[in-house]
């Protein structure tokens, strides 16, 4: 019977460079196992296998809290995730079976038989097919999805174990632990179409989502960068020692290597293969994921010895230090996968502007599947581009015509159009449900009215009353005095011209403006003008005559003008005395 600490060895020793390919270790294995994984999640959900115990442990990343278990089939190894994210695939590696986990509910499916030994899983960009490797079958199995069976067996070189497919979905890489190679196929026909050689038998395979260099980590702790444009492997550098699992960054800047016996991870920067200071971690880490937001990394832990803890790390990658105490799992935990972040929704409307005035735009209907919009992405269509935190904005078009506007969102987890793929499982199923695009028509703006000179009348302070119904003997005698006279006094504010008008009646037809004079025929009054001012008619007086009307001119502001009509100049009768104030085309407004 093997104690706990053969296990943990057996669980490393098919993995460690130094020793040969290990079928007969996997014999054994095969024979001990009897456990299964947790499961990690950051907003979305990290599934975590346990060799051991048969298991499957979600792990919410928000709250990095463990979840209940989901049991699967025997010893189970690899896991991957659909792009969509609603289906997680375990490789069981003594069972020689595939479980399908569905991640709404954490429920397992029906197994799917598959060859002997499955161990290493990936899921296709499209999610079409998972490829599973079969140790003992020398061979890669792919299953339909869409069906769940397995389809014919694709023959590589011996004891497959790491796997990868490319960004674009059109070769899988296969690392051949006991030929030390790396079989390159051709998806499309599923034919081995190259073979890389490497120094050594490859741990685990990670790709950099532009799709360019593929990374092999080897069981002794060398990396070997791989050209997949010409499928030539290039100088290998290391990263620690004893190392086994590889993640690379959605942004694939970085990668980290797990250091298997030295409980450490090393990271490296893939723009110059520069290796960087290792992070601390629990002896015996296994596997690695960074979330997608790229903030978290998630580090499998196995160990049942003082000191050591069967457990997952979380590490943030700003830091690099750890973000909590290790997330308690259960025996042997192996590897991680982190359900993707889901492309997030744009929608927008504009409210057009004339030409030369705002265009106003609104994307509150966009929503994400997590979390929030972080990025909205404005073109408008006339060369000009912005970005904003805000889901309102607005736009001047200088000239009239029809725009093609779009908006581009990206939520919280850096997630938008861009499908992020690093060899297994997405980071983020980037979709063009990100961007929406709109016609925008600006019409030419009206013609500006004419600019006023005062957009506020001139106004008269001080007057009372602008007619006034009075009778001959009301008015007194000398304009001087304004005692018996009827006088109107008034101050301009601005300079302006006065249009004074004095009606008499008469014994014409037609609407009267004031009462009749008691005894006599009803009758109107027609007008006769007065010009009144400094100088006409005295200082401060006035002077009528026959003219319809007149006015005075211009009066500076601030002047205070007094007007008396006196009986000398009016005939006997009732007159009606209007004030009309005109200046510079408009009525003056009373003070």
């Amino acid at each position: 019977m093997l104690v706990r600490a053969d296990k943990r060895a057996c669980t490393s020793a098919w993995r460690v460079s130094s020793r040969a390919p290990l079928s007969a270790l996997a014999v054994l294995i095969a024979l001990a196992v009897t456990a299964g994984l947790p499961a990690t999640v950051h907003a979305q959900t990290a599934y975590v296998t346990r060799t051991f115990s048969d298991l499957v442990t979600p792990i919410d990343t928000t709250t990095n809290t463990a979840g209940p278990p989901i049991v699967v089939g025997s010893a189970p190894v690899g896991v991957a995730i659909t792009p969509g994210g609603q289906i997680a695939y375990v490789a069981n590696f003594t069972s020689n079976s595939v479980t399908p986990i569905d991640t709404a509910t954490n429920t397992a499916g029906p197994p799917i038989a598959t060859l002997p030994g499955p161990e290493g899983i990936a899921i296709t960009p499209d999610g079409k097919t998972a490829y599973v490797t079969s140790r003992f079958a020398n061979a890669v199995v792919p299953i339909d999805t869409a069906t769940n069976t397995a389809g014919a067996p694709v023959p590589v070189g011996s004891e497959p174990f790491a796997i990868a497919i490319t960004p674009d979905g059109k070769m899988l890489y296969v690392g051949d632990e006991g030929d030390s190679s790396i079989s390159a196929i051709e998806i499309a026909t599923n034919t081995v179409v190259a073979t890389i050689l490497l120094g050594g038998p490859t741990a685990s395979i990670a790709i950099v989502p532009d799709g360019r260099t593929a990374y092999a980590v080897g069981f002794a702790g060398q990396v070997t960068p791989i050209d997949l444009a010409t499928n030539t492997a290039s100088a290998t550098f290391s990263a620690g020692s004893t190392s086994f699992g590889i993640a690379i960054a959605p942004d694939g800047a970085t990668a980290y290597v797990v250091n298997e016996f030295s409980g450490r991870v090393t990271p490296f920067l893939t723009a110059s293969n520069t290796v960087l200071s290792p992070i601390p971690v629990t002896t015996f880490a296994v596997a690695d994921a960074v979330t997608p937001d790229g903030k978290t990394l998630y580090v499998t832990n196995t160990g049942t010895s003082p000191g050591l803890t069967n457990a997952v790390t979380a590490i943030s990658t700003a830091t690099n230090q750890p973000e909590g105490p290790p997330i308690a799992i259960g025996e042997l935990t192996f590897e991680v996968a982190i359900t993707p972040a889901q492309a997030p929704k744009a929608a927008f409307v504009a409210q057009a502007g004339g030409a030369g005035q705002p265009t106003r735009f609104d994307a509150s209907a966009s929503s994400a599947s997590h979390g929030s919009i972080a990025t909205y992405r404005w073109e408008f269509g006339d060369g000009t581009i912005e970005s904003t935190a805000s889901a309102t904005t607005s736009h001047t078009y200088a000239a009239p015509g029809t725009y093609a506007a779009r908006l581009t969102v990206t939520d919280g987890e850096g997630c938008s159009t861009a499908f992020v793929f690093t060899g297994q499982t997405a980071s983020c199923n980037g979709s063009s449900r990100a961007s929406a695009a709109q016609s925008v028509t600006v019409a030419a703006s009206p013609a500006p009215a004419p600019l006023q000179r005062a957009l506020v009348p001139p106004l008269i302070s001080g007057l009372r009353a602008r007619s006034k119904c009075v009778s001959h003997a009301s008015i007194g005698g000398a304009p001087s005095s304004g005692a018996r006279g009827l006088a109107f006094s008034y101050t301009l504010n601005e300079q302006a011209s006065v249009l004074y008008v004095v009606k008499r009646r008469d014994g014409s037809p037609g609407r009267r403006t004031c009462g009749a004079a008691p005894g006599r025929a009803p009758g109107s009054y027609r007008e006769v003008g007065g010009v009144v001012g400094p100088g006409a008619g005295g200082a401060n007086g006035v002077s009528l005559g026959d003219a319809a009307r007149s006015h005075a001119g211009r009066q500076r502001a601030g002047r205070t003008i007094r007007l008396h009509l006196t009986r000398a100049l009016l005939a006997a009768g009732r007159h009606g005395v209007t004030l009309a104030q005109i200046a510079q085309g408009k009525q003056l407004a009373p003070g």
